[in-house]
């Protein structure tokens, strides 16, 4: 995951170089070039309700596709099939090793339209998968993120929730101090 979000972010030169431990699931980053902030929430990936968690509050959620290995029947299309009936914002499909895979370009475009094609099945409003290797693309993907208005959910937009940053307890009042962005 680290390395999807570190394509995104080259092309603004941009590199994340820490590691990411099992309790950090957020990363903020300030993009000086589109005046914005973005976070990044990575969800666990072998917990449905952590992703759908995830998805619940996300503004834009990406979905990634490989070009060499097929969604999984069983679980893969869990997710997706899961994410969409909970409601979902506006989202991005990307393809991050598809010229890495595949050099010639005439086999590229038969794999880039098919996986088109499967994820138009269940995003019928998407246009295009973004090729993140391209810099390009990456960049295309970058600006969407940051200036686009995110498509709102009807059950969402009218129930208050909030995204945690920082968690703190107070052991000598036991208060629970929370840090974070309430909408």
């Amino acid at each position: 995951i680290l390395n999807i979000i570190n394509q995104i972010l080259s092309s603004i030169d941009y590199q994340i170089n820490e590691e990411i431990s099992n309790d950090q699931k957020i990363i903020t980053i300030s993009i000086d070039r589109f005046k914005s902030t973005i976070k990044f929430i990575i969800p666990n990936i072998n917990n449905l309700i952590d992703i759908l968690d995830s998805c619940k509050i996300s503004d834009f959620v990406l979905f990634a596709l490989s070009s060499i290995e097929e969604v999984d029947p069983i679980y893969g299309e869990q997710i997706i099939r899961s994410v969409e009936a909970q409601g979902i914002s506006t989202n991005f499909a990307i393809l991050p090793d598809i010229v890495e895979n595949f050099p010639k370009k005439n086999l590229q475009l038969d794999i880039y339209k098919s996986l088109l094609s499967y994820y138009k099945h269940f995003f019928p409003n998407v246009e295009k998968l973004f090729l993140i290797e391209n810099k390009n693309d990456s960049l295309n993907l970058l600006r969407n993120l940051c200036q686009k208005i995110p498509k709102g959910i009807n059950w969402r937009d009218s129930r208050g929730y909030l995204l945690a940053d920082e968690l703190n307890f107070d052991d000598n009042s036991g208060t629970l101090l929370i840090d974070g962005i309430v909408r």
